[in-house]
């Protein structure tokens, strides 16, 4: 049986090699495909908050140049998103930021 043992260890540190290298490659390609998502995701968040931030500052500048088409209601909602807007902080760890952008949001529609 010991002329044996040496094909059974083999075929366990084969299979144990294969394995380590394919959680390695694994994790390799989940970081890249997670790294290319984040990405993508940063940007539609980045757009969003742009085209917010330049609606925001639009309107107030409109507003300010001819204050008898704005109330105050829509003037304070305005100034108020805009200072959310640049007080916002991105962190995809911290809850409180997701927070902040679905306000925003609410704000914007």
């Amino acid at each position: 049986m010991d002329e044996f043992d040496a094909v059974l260890d083999l075929e366990e540190k084969h299979f144990a090699s294969g394995f380590e290298r394919g959680v390695a490659h694994a994790e390799a390609e989940g970081h890249a495909d997670a790294e290319a998502l984040g990405m993508q995701k940063g940007r539609e968040l980045g757009t969003e908050l742009g085209g917010y931030f330049g609606r925001v500052s639009f309107l107030l500048d409109v507003f300010s140049a001819l204050p008898d088409l704005c109330n105050d209601r829509t003037l304070r909602t305005l100034t108020a998103t805009r200072d959310l807007l640049l007080s916002l902080r991105l962190d995809p760890q911290d809850e409180a930021c997701f927070e902040m952008i679905n306000e925003i949001r609410a704000k914007m529609r």
